[in-house]
């Protein structure tokens, strides 16, 4: 403070004046006090006394432009809109606006669909946008925390909120739910955003289908239509949200395009009525609702030729398309126009499209595509396309038994430049997929109920005092040839641990709780671990690691290609969300076959165990296998096949969202040859830890980067140094 005094006190040696002048004293001065200052003022401006700030002129269209330089904070003196060509003129240049919609707040608004994902957004919208009534309407009413969170927000704007379970299916419910709104206040606006999904291609579609789908939209609207005609008297706002699909078409959803059409004609009909009446077509949306639930974090993703748009983006265009005078309005994020003659789109996208499919996830890369419902004229179409675009010649034959797994090995078959006859195969012993992407090998036989064993490395004599660096196999849950290569390179004690022994344990936190003891037992005293995981590993290193931290351990954790939502997207993606567990068996036991023999008679292998209708006849048909080899005894291979059962199963019913968090930092080790894409750099690690995630990438596969020598140099590296200090 007293810098500062000094500093303004300085300027009165430069012998200057200052008058303060209180402006607000104006207010109450009389007349002539008033009429003298502005005499002083005009006189000083006519002498070229006072002069005006310095101005930056731009015309009346680039408003844009002049609040971005404004921004930016460069400016000197005022920015200056133009909206006269002459200042003596009466007109004003044209300024394109866009008026911004509000709501009085003695009116009432209800939302159909008001507590999904969309119908959240929209209710703050409005109560951002002035209304004060909001009935949000849902047939299962308040179902989680959030709901209730966003409605507590609402009340401190001062809204009052009804939540109204009336079901708007039928003429009566329609009626309830106008009457619970008028009681609060006079009905402004009606906002339907209730959907339900039927999809399906459409041989398999039925008239149970339509009616479901047109429930909600369809018919609720067309009630809501009828009765606020006579009820609301002050309607301002009759708004349905239909879809880009019902003019473009969407293949599956044919139910759902037709209903949406429905409502637009509802609400063109009620235009030319003289009521008010608003459609407006969304493409996908993304982040909330059905789309967003469907896709996770795939923004990215082309749903029916349209990006998702974010939620944000779809509220801002609000006031655009409710000004708009048009009956029907739309708003989308076209996606780029893929051409598969182009060689851009590969023969997975072409089919997928061709049969209705949006993503692969949903289906079982083993099942045919006549059992996912290919009729005659997809069989056509998929036929010549195949030949036309990828040279690819079958027969009706070979079309009606062929899968997405033949087509995923013959995409990666011509990414490798390799020759095609007439079948599709391709050379497993150079790049592993399928099950053997999470399969690497069986293990150790002689050593496989040891929870715990170390494995030869050549630890540093200063590393000798510390605790071990464990390691924790992927899939097959014991310690391979690959492991003991891998150890000899480590520069500190090595520990392996092996779940073999926990083979009937069902949950990947029953097997951590399982070896929990084991773990502590090795690093004793220290306090502090170091665990590096491979694949499914990972997931039982972070249980470990979590309970580790709530019994006083610290350290550090390194995950090798593995991660809670990489390996479930990589497993959903290799065997499908919806497989059985007769074909889950098959794929598990043809792989185990395939990797015991080295032979690429994996088709074959699927075919012949998927024709066996019972568990116990694939088992016996793989002990016939399993007894043509010296390496494994039939009971290992078979509590192996039944133990990797449960594991993937484990896999696929991961929960994603209720994991505890870890506060341990965490370095990834990802594969550049990616076996997935649209997943974060992080494999999203950053939600399971409060620690720092840091990622590395090396040279191949999620199988064959075990094999590279600078995955060793790696683990040396990221390990804290003497037990407490991090490189």
């Amino acid at each position: 403070m007293a810098n500062d005094t000094k500093l303004g006190m300085s300027c009165f040696l430069k012998e200057i004046k200052f008058n303060a002048v209180l402006a607000d004293r104006l207010l109450t001065a009389p007349d002539e006090e008033i009429a003298h200052l502005k005499s002083l003022l005009d006189n000083d401006i006519a002498n070229g006394i006072i002069q005006p700030l310095p101005a930056t002129v731009f015309q009346a269209h680039e408003i844009e432009q002049a609040f971005r330089h404004m921004v930016g904070g460069k400016h000197i003196g005022k920015v200056v809109i133009q909206v006269r060509e002459d200042p003596k003129s009466e007109f004003t240049m044209p300024v394109k606006v866009v008026k911004q919609v509000y709501f009085d707040p003695n009116l009432s608004f209800i939302i159909p669909g008001g507590l999904g994902g969309f119908g959240l957004e929209l209710a703050d919208w409005m109560a951002l946008r002035g209304a004060r009534k909001l009935v949000l309407s849902s047939s299962r009413g308040l179902t989680d925390g959030y709901q209730r969170y966003r409605i507590a927000l609402w009340k401190t704007y001062g809204c009052e909120v009804l939540i109204s379970t009336s079901n708007i299916c039928t003429y009566e419910g329609c009626r309830n739910l106008l009457k619970e709104a008028d009681n609060m206040a006079p009905i402004g606006g009606i906002f339907n955003l209730a959907v339900t999904l039927q999809d399906a291609i459409f041989v398999n579609q039925t008239k149970e289908k339509f009616v479901k789908s047109f429930e909600a939209k369809a018919v609720a609207t067309k009630y809501l239509d009828e009765l606020s005609r006579v009820m609301c008297p002050k309607l301002e706002h009759f708004v349905v949200f239909s879809s880009v699909s019902c003019g473009r078409g969407n293949a599956g959803q044919t139910n759902y395009g037709m209903a949406n059409s429905v409502m637009e004609r509802i609400i063109e009909d009620r235009r030319k009525s003289g009521f008010p009446g608003k459609a407006i077509q969304w493409g996908a949306v993304g982040e909330v609702g059905l789309v967003a639930n469907m896709v996770e974090d795939k923004i990215d993703l082309d749903i029916g030729g349209t990006l998702q748009q974010r939620i944000s983006s779809c509220l801002q265009e609000l006031d655009t398309l409710l000004s708009a005078p048009d009956s029907i309005v739309a708003s989308m994020v076209v996606a780029e126009k893929r051409l598969g003659s182009s060689g851009s789109e590969n023969v997975i996208e072409t089919v997928m499209n061709i049969m209705g499919i949006r993503d692969i996830k949903s289906v079982s890369l083993g099942a045919t595509l006549s059992e996912m419902g290919m009729d005659s004229l997809m069989a056509v179409e998929i036929q010549q396309t195949l030949e036309r675009n990828f040279d690819l010649c079958l027969t009706p034959q070979m079309l009606r038994a062929l899968t997405f797994q033949k087509l995923l090995e013959y995409d990666e078959a011509r990414e490798f430049n390799v020759t095609k006859d007439d079948e599709i195969n391709f050379d497993s012993k150079d790049t592993l997929k399928g099950i053997e992407l999470l399969l690497r090998n069986l293990g150790d036989e002689s050593r496989c109920n040891e929870v715990m064993i170390e494995l030869q490395s050549t630890p540093d004599t200063l590393e000798l005092t510390t605790s071990p660096t464990i390691m924790i196999p992927g899939l097959e849950g014991t310690a391979g040839q690959v492991w003991y290569k891998l150890a000899k390179n480590i520069n500190s004690k090595v520990n392996m641990l092996q779940i073999h022994r926990f083979a009937e344990l069902t949950s990947i936190k029953e097997i951590a709780e399982a070896c929990f003891e084991d773990v502590k037992a090795v690093l004793k005293a220290n306090r502090q671990f170091y665990i590096v995981a491979y694949s499914y590993g990972a997931l039982i290193a972070l249980e470990l690691v979590g309970m580790l931290e709530k019994a006083g351990f610290d350290g550090r954790l390194l995950l090798i290609d593995g991660a809670p939502h990489f390996l479930t997207k990589l497993t959903h993606f290799h065997v499908g969300e919806n497989i059985t567990d007769n074909h889950l068996y098959d794929l598990i036991l043809s792989g185990i076959i395939q990797t015991v023999f080295r032979e690429d008679i994996k088709e074959l292998l699927v075919l012949q165990f998927s024709q066996l209708p019972t568990i116990e006849q694939k088992m016996e048909k793989f002990d016939e296998y399993i007894a043509k080899q010296s390496v494994y005894s039939s009971d290992y291979s078979k509590a192996m096949v039944h133990a990797l059962f449960r594991r993937i199963s484990a896999i696929t019913n991961y929960d994603l969202i209720n994991f505890e968090t870890i506060n341990s930092p965490i370095t990834l080790i990802r594969a550049a040859e990616a076996s997935i894409q649209n997943i974060d750099e992080d494999y999203s690690l950053q939600k399971i830890t409060k620690g720092t995630v840091t990622v590395e990438k090396i040279e191949g596969n999620h199988s064959t980067m075990l094999d590279n020598p600078i995955l060793s140099n790696l683990i040396n590296n990221f390990k804290p140094s003497l037990m407490g200090k991090e490189n």
